[in-house]
Order: structure tokens, then sequence, then C-alpha cells
């Protein structure tokens, strides 16, 4: 309830904007900004989340203004009586006396009067506080439940890094590449990507060579132009993390 309060709390809408998404996403953000405040450690996982939902039209309970009503079924009953005496011809007084037909035709303006007033609907916070706070109970949930698990597992890996770090740090001259390697593989388990394989100061190797491609874009800065399919060596690797490119490598033209 507190995260939807604060989605309609001051609801201003700009002009060609749905209030109820404008609101639920105050109260999206109210959410998240709660979750990480407990944890921030959960940010980064949150903004990988596809969090969008279409919380629908804002409720809105109809109602008939009384003065309204009251004017319109007078007016009604005015036309009704004089439409009535006016298309009817005489009638004799045996069969339907002159009031009774006037009543007859106040009495349908009147009821016709009620059934075409057109009610205003008005928007209903209590209901759109309740499905708001639904949405934001339902949001909370699945955040919690897509996080827990990654972040207990980030503050491991975290843990089994800084452990390598302290070992390669405080490792004798002889134990250097053992430590070096130990360090390589947490950071490999650790969700760094390029880590594995055997490392150059135990087996140089040369750079890595391979036909460029657009969609290495993504993950390499060219230095230069390189049509598809050109022989381009990997310069600097990229840091990849978790499938997320933390900062691109660099390639140049390999020698023909």
């Amino acid at each position: 309830m507190k995260a939807a309060d604060e989605g309609l709390n001051g609801l201003k809408v700009l002009p060609g904007e749905d209030p109820m998404e404008r609101a639920w996403r105050k109260t999206l953000n109210s959410v998240i900004d709660q979750i990480v405040q407990e944890d921030p450690s959960r940010e980064g996982a949150i903004a990988l989340m596809d969090l969008k939902l279409d919380p629908g039209p804002f409720p809105g309970t109809k109602y008939v203004d009384r003065r309204s009503l009251a004017v319109s079924v007078a007016l009604g009953a005015v036309l009704g009586a004089f439409a009535v005496e006016l298309v009817l011809p005489p009638l004799p007084a045996t069969w339907v006396p002159a009031q009774w037909i006037g009543a007859i035709g106040a009495l349908l303006g009147a009821v016709g009067a009620v059934f075409f007033a057109r009610p205003k609907e008005v928007p209903d916070m209590g209901r759109a506080r309740a499905h708001l706070a639904l949405l934001a109970e339902l949001t909370f949930k699945t955040i919690e439940a897509t996080t827990a698990k990654p972040v207990e597992q980030a503050r491991k890996n975290d843990g089994d890094i800084a452990r390598a770090l302290y070992d390669l740090k405080n490792a004798s001259p002889d134990g250097l590449v053992a430590a070096a390697e130990g360090l390589l593989i947490e950071a490999a388990n650790g969700g760094y990507e390029g880590l594995r394989g055997t490392p150059s100061f135990v087996n140089p190797s040369g750079p890595s060579v391979f036909s460029w491609s657009a969609d290495l874009l993504d993950r390499y800065e060219p230095f230069g132009y390189y049509d598809e399919g050109d022989p381009v060596m990997e310069e600097r690797a990229p840091i990849v993390k978790d499938g997320v490119v933390l900062e691109k490598g660099v390639v140049r033209r390999a020698l023909r």
C-alpha cells in the first residue's frame, strides 16, 4: 500500500499521457527504491529485468448529478405532456380525461429524460490504490524470486575471487603461477568470459586472429574500417561478465 500511495501522491498527468500508466511507473519506482535501499547489491540484477506491465485504464465511477437529473426530468415532463397533447387528436372525455392525457405524457417524458441522462465518470482513487498495491506486491515477489539467488551467488563469487586475490598477493615466487591460475579460474567461475584455457604466462601464444563481422561491434572497437571477412587481430580482449559487455575490446587489421 505504501508504494501505491507513492504512485498516486500528487499525480499529475502530462497531455496525451495515461494517468494509470504514470501512476504505475511511480509505484514501480517506489518498489525498486525500497528493495535497493534494503539490499543495494540487487540493483544490477533488477536493471536487467523486464518489468514492463500494462496496468489497464484508470478505474472510474459513474454517477448522475442530482441537480442535472432534476432539471432533465422536469424539462422532459413538460415536453412529454406538450408532445402528447400536440400529437394525439382530441378524444372524448368519456374515454380518457384530458388531465390524464397530460399526466401520461409528462410521465413518459420524465422517464425518457432519466433514460437519456448522461452519467459522469470520476476517477475512483480507492480502486486505483488497491489495483496498484496488488501489482506492486506481485512485482515485489517477482523481483525477490528473480534476484535472490543471483545476488547470493554473486556474493559467493566475489568472496571466492577476493580469496584468490589474497592468495596471489601472499604467494611465494615459486607459487605465483599456481596462484595466478587459481585467480583466473575463480574469475571465470564468477561469470567473466575469455579466462578459461591455458594462460599465456604458462604457454605463450600469439594474438587471436579472426574474420571481421558487423556483429562484433557489440564487443570490439575497430581500429580503422574493415569489410566483412577482413582478417583482424585482437589487440585487447573485451571484458564480458554474465553476457554483459563491461568494456569493449580493440582489434586491428591483421597482416596478410
